[in-house]
């Protein structure tokens, strides 16, 4: 079960938390079992588990992200609204 934790930041520092987020979703190792993965001839199993583990963590990441844009989205929004002469 997923559940969602939200916090605040202050409005400024939105571009910096943002790229943080997602600059830590992806780890060395995550990219590495990417690039290498191989299907194993011998032992299919262990491929099909490799695999099936890659498939959750990139769904974990779409969520993450999808989280993400929706936030960066908001945060445009109020820069336009403050162009416009509003405060934000």
């Amino acid at each position: 079960m997923n559940v969602k934790i939200t916090y605040t930041v202050p409005f400024n520092e939105i571009p910096e938390k943002l790229s943080s987020i997602v600059k830590q979703s992806l780890t060395k190792e995550f990219l590495s079992d990417i690039q290498y993965f191989e299907v194993s001839k011998s032992h299919p199993e262990v491929s099909l588990q490799k695999l099936d583990y890659l498939r959750r963590v990139l769904g974990s990441l779409d969520l993450l992200y999808q989280d993400v844009a929706a936030i960066l989205a908001g945060y445009q929004e109020q820069l336009e609204i403050s162009k416009n002469g509003e405060q934000v």
